[in-house]
């Protein structure tokens, strides 16, 4: 069945570290908030009886400007598994901007 409703998001580069104590940063989105207003919107705006499909057109999370000063550095390339996971542990962490949740719970939400 196609979707009644077809919506497209990208370059959201979540990830990077947000400018702090005159460090600064490497992160490219901020608006956590505003995205995952936006999500719970859509979700909630489906229509009762058809499809809405949500795409992600690239550039979704933002790996090469995730870093820790001092501990890990940003790179071109993350071959290791476990820092990779540990960056993105980190991203979803951020996103959550202080409110409990941010745009992977909203995402989680969406698809359930």
């Amino acid at each position: 069945m196609a979707p009644q409703r077809l919506v497209i998001i990208s370059d959201l580069h979540l990830g990077g570290r947000p400018d702090a104590e005159g460090l600064l940063g490497t992160q490219i989105c901020s608006s956590y908030r505003e995205l995952t207003a936006f999500i719970d919107w859509l979700r909630a705006s489906m229509p009762a009886e058809g499809l809405c499909e949500l795409v992600i057109n690239g550039d979704f999370v933002d790996l090469l400007a995730e870093d820790d000063p001092g501990m890990l550095p940003a790179r071109a390339w993350t071959a290791d598994e476990g820092e990779a996971v540990r960056k993105l542990e980190r991203i979803v962490e951020r996103t959550r901007a202080g409110a409990g949740r941010g745009p992977f719970e909203a995402l989680h939400g969406f698809v359930a």
